[in-house]
């Protein structure tokens, strides 16, 4: 068994004996190998590598970042729009978008919120898969109308 070395221009046999048989190492010649011949390129064959869940998340920060871009929030409604809204919607069983009047870390609206009311209890109104949304955080309330 022979085990040998390559850097490109030379090829090193790193067994003593050549090809015969059980073969044992020639650490001085390994020891050369590695002082003088081999050089580790290091953490440069390793910089154009991503794992594939990082490169998913830049992707998702990506698009979430262009959502907000083209993000446009509707002026804010008076309460009693809002009040006149809600109660038209529950009247019609309509779906609504809500927009919260609520930032992030980076001062952008939270994603509007999209269902039926199904009930209220107190200051908050309950919107399907939502969950529970308090009027006082309501920017701006859209029935959507049937067609």
């Amino acid at each position: 068994m022979v085990l040998k070395m390559s850097t490109g221009h030379q090829t090193t046999n790193l067994f003593k004996g050549g090809d015969s048989g059980m073969n044992k190492f020639d650490s001085n010649l390994v020891d050369r190998f590695f002082a003088h011949d081999y050089h580790d390129r290091g953490v440069m064959k390793w910089q154009g590598y991503y794992l594939s869940d990082h490169t998913s998340a830049l992707n998702q920060e990506s698009k979430n970042n262009n959502m907000r871009i083209k993000q446009i929030t509707p002026a804010k409604m008076s309460r009693s729009d809002i009040t006149a809204a809600i109660n038209y919607a529950i009247i019609k069983s309509l779906p609504v978008t809500i927009y919260l009047n609520v930032r992030d870390i980076d001062f952008q609206f939270h994603r509007p919120l999209t269902g039926k009311i199904l009930g209220y209890e107190d200051n908050n109104l309950y919107i399907g898969d939502e969950g529970f949304v308090e009027l006082d955080q309501i920017r701006a309330l859209i029935v959507s109308l049937p067609e």
